[in-house]
């Protein structure tokens, strides 16, 4: 009886008052699937800049959970590539990439242990332009084993901090719209 009384008094809460009315502090905790944290980092750098909560890193009256739900690229741009003699071949190689990030977002009341509004899956993508190894024929296969990024690589890497703050963005513009 206890149980399905305080289960009963969770549910979505559409149409109330703007968070910022009801509660003053938020956590948030490491987001699910960030091996390095820089996404977590950029959520927090955002949500401090815009939202008239204080951040906590624990104990805040509501949690914002986010989980990555997917995150892959895809080639989208390609040019021919070259022999050694600098004649172009017939193969073609990828010159321009666009990663994609979906985020689910879940506000959790931490008093009561209630989400408050539904999850929501958040999308964002940026696109990336690159040289293609174009210089590994120069190089040689010895600096690429010793862990040296390619042209591509350390686009790719660059590119998935703007990821991270775009995401970060629509969380942002999403709870103010709460």
């Amino acid at each position: 009886m206890a149980l399905s009384c305080g289960l009963s008094s969770c549910g979505y809460r559409y149409g109330e008052s703007s968070l910022s009315s009801s509660y003053q502090t938020i956590s948030i905790p490491f987001v699910s699937g960030d091996p390095d944290g820089e996404l977590t980092a950029a959520i927090v750098r955002q949500l401090t800049g815009v939202l008239s909560l204080q951040y906590r890193q624990d104990c805040g009256q509501l949690q914002l959970n986010v989980d990555i739900v997917n995150f892959d690229d895809e080639n989208i741009g390609y040019r021919y590539s070259y022999k050694k003699s600098h004649k172009r071949s017939h193969s073609i190689v990828p010159v321009e990439s666009r990663m994609h990030m979906t985020v689910e977002v879940t506000l959790v009341d931490t008093t009561s242990q209630c989400v408050l509004y539904e999850p929501v899956r958040l999308k964002a993508y940026i696109d990336i332009d690159h040289d293609y190894n174009y210089s590994t024929w120069k190089r040689g296969v010895t600096q690429f084993s010793l862990g040296q990024l390619t042209d591509a690589d350390a686009a790719f890497e660059a590119s998935r901090a703007a990821l991270n703050q775009e995401i970060a963005v629509k969380i942002s513009m999403y709870l103010n719209s709460l």
